[in-house]
């Protein structure tokens, strides 16, 4: 989905850019997604942290982001047994670059037996038991201030199919089939399929946003995962 798209055209607070954020990011909050990385201010990186924290903690209580997502209970549509998102800041200026994962999502995905052997093979330092996320962060800080290679396997972190992460790896200037998410080299249909997947479901958070504006009824945030499959 283009940015120009989207209905918080005029943002005039934290929490006005706080709503593009958790809109743009539905697919991670839906678990469509395992994770994105998008930059923040202080301000913004603390709203979202407090809205994020209890989701998926306990059945019955309230969830921080009914207040965003038309009173629908989004705990309900998660783990009951853990907290299920976490924030990470790569990096810390200005402006805060955050990954902001499902843990559920990205934990499975990272466990995933190709994604485990391709990151062996890339000999990058991702080895068998250690912490692959604060692995990352730390080439993405050296990357940032230090200037050295640019982490490719950050696409596995976003949940890229290894195919295309691989192709642009051996030729970031090739030319891909095609742009969205990500570049795509293969598989175009199945790639193209997950775009509007995506997008459908960033409306969809949207349009509860809108309705909740609006004070009309709402359905239930689970839902939502029905509609965009």
């Amino acid at each position: 989905m283009e940015r120009d798209k989207f209905y918080f055209k005029e943002k005039n607070s934290v929490e006005d850019y706080v709503k593009e954020h958790l809109c743009l990011n539905a697919p991670v909050l839906l678990g469509l997604k395992p994770a994105a990385i998008f930059t923040v201010s202080k301000a913004e990186k603390a709203r979202l942290e407090e809205l994020l924290s209890s989701c998926g903690k306990k059945r019955g209580g309230n969830c921080p982001l009914e207040e965003y997502c038309g009173g629908a209970r989004m705990e309900e549509a998660f783990p009951s047994d853990c907290r299920v998102f976490a924030i990470v800041t790569l990096h810390s200026g200005e402006k805060e670059s955050i990954l902001l994962y499902r843990k559920d999502i990205l934990y499975a995905h990272l466990a995933d037996r190709k994604v485990k052997r391709f990151l062996h093979s890339l000999a990058l330092g991702y080895e068998e038991g250690a912490d692959w996320i604060l692995h990352f962060k730390k080439r993405f800080l050296e990357y940032k201030e230090e200037g050295r290679e640019f982490p490719h396997e950050i696409g596995i972190f976003l949940g890229y199919p290894l195919w295309d992460i691989r192709a642009f790896m051996q030729n970031p200037r090739r030319e891909a089939k095609l742009t969205g998410y990500w570049k795509v080299y293969y598989k175009v249909e199945k790639a193209r399929e997950q775009f509007q997947k995506y997008d459908r479901c960033i409306a969809l958070l949207q349009k509860r946003m809108e309705e909740r504006e609006k004070g009309t009824e709402r359905k239930h945030i689970a839902s939502l995962c029905e509609n965009v499959a």
